[in-house]
């Protein structure tokens, strides 16, 4: 069967059922986050419900998977837990996300840094500053020295508790 289209052109069935495009399933789109960037399936999901542009942010040298949780997992723990219910902006995200990038807060502060944004429109980065290892050692070195009668657990405990946020557990243990 032949049909006449605007162009006034001939045009078969089959031609006309070619031109369809047919729209990609959000498992495919999923899946294809997944491949992409290695992503948790879960995030990936959440990224394609909520309509989150992943390539937006991906431009900071940080993990796609943490920038997957920054973008859709603290946003629902910040509304659920803190009450905070003010919707993030993409900015906000940008700014955290940068600052993450360039090491002025740890990857465990976004979830504070970003209550404290919303709160009070700004960050005071002094309250999250990154200590360096040089200033890390000098600051252990001074707790053993004021503990000394302290087990490596009790002094561990004194250091986080110290530098809440500030530093790797991990880092501080080996040091």
């Amino acid at each position: 069967m032949l049909f006449t289209n605007f162009t006034n052109k001939m045009t078969t069935k089959e031609d006309i059922i070619n031109e369809v495009k047919i729209p990609e399933l959000i498992s495919e789109k999923v899946e294809k986050l997944e491949e992409k960037y290695n992503l948790n399936p879960d995030l990936a999901r959440q990224i394609i419900e909520e309509d989150i542009n992943l390539e937006d942010y991906l431009r900071f040298k940080l993990e796609p998977n943490f920038i997957a949780r920054v973008l859709v997992e603290i946003p629902k723990e910040i509304k659920s837990r803190y009450g905070v219910g003010k919707k993030i902006k993409k900015e906000d995200f940008n700014e955290i996300l940068s600052y993450v990038e360039r090491g002025l807060i740890n990857k465990k502060n976004v979830t504070d840094v970003l209550i404290e944004k919303l709160k009070f429109g700004k960050v005071n980065l002094n309250n999250y500053k990154v200590l360096s290892d040089d200033e890390l050692r000098k600051e252990i070195k001074k707790i053993i020295n004021e503990n000394k009668d302290k087990n490596f657990s009790g002094l561990m405990g004194i250091v986080m508790s110290k530098f809440k946020g500030k530093i790797d557990g991990k880092g501080a243990a080996d040091i």
